[in-house]
């Protein structure tokens, strides 16, 4: 609960990275943050939630938006080099399921 009351005594300036750990892209983005609990939160974002992931929707206690000031691209420093995204994905892939000990397979 520290996030939610670092939102509720603070002025919500808040900055999140989103990253594919697979692809090694994702989007920083920079704005104001506000929670809300579950019964004031916007129209429609719980139904989509809840319709992505029904299992986890019951543990939602309530959801935080940000009104996005600043967003920009985030790369992996591989792109510069030469990196695709589907060698990337293959290449961790295989790192991690080696980590964890499971055979490497992908998805399309």
């Amino acid at each position: 609960m520290a996030v939610l009351d670092n939102l509720q005594a603070g002025s919500g300036a808040v900055e999140v990275d989103f990253v594919d750990v697979l692809r090694r892209t994702g989007c920083r983005v920079r704005g104001h943050a506000r929670y809300a609990p579950m019964r004031e939160a916007p129209a429609g974002l719980v139904e989509r939630f809840e319709n992505a992931w029904p299992d986890l929707a019951p543990l939602m206690h309530g959801v935080v938006t940000i009104d996005v000031d600043h967003a920009e691209v985030l790369t992996s420093p591989s792109y510069d080099v030469g990196g695709t995204p589907d060698a990337l994905v293959d290449h961790w892939i295989r790192r991690y399921a080696d980590a964890v000990g499971y055979a490497a397979t992908r998805r399309a």
